[in-house]
């Protein structure tokens, strides 16, 4: 880890959570995806906020994108 990367621990609504906040360019990596060029990065906690609980919906089974709805049939 880049010594200017530090763990920080983050209060959200009561809710505890590690995540990794380079101090010299000021943005945030996620604590599931890790610190590295090729991961995202977050300027905002609100950002990372909405990026981890991506991360949550996917492990719940929720669908990335909102599946159509099946048309029924009225006719009998």
């Amino acid at each position: 880890m880049a010594e200017q990367v530090k763990k920080v621990t983050i209060d959200y609504m009561g809710s505890l959570f590690s995540a990794f906040f380079d101090e010299k360019n000021g943005f945030y990596y996620c604590p599931l995806c890790g610190v590295g060029e090729d991961k995202p990065i977050f300027f905002s906690l609100d950002d990372l906020i909405g990026h981890i609980r991506i991360h949550v919906k996917r492990r719940m089974g929720v669908p990335r994108v909102a599946q159509p709805r099946q048309k029924q049939d009225t006719s009998e």
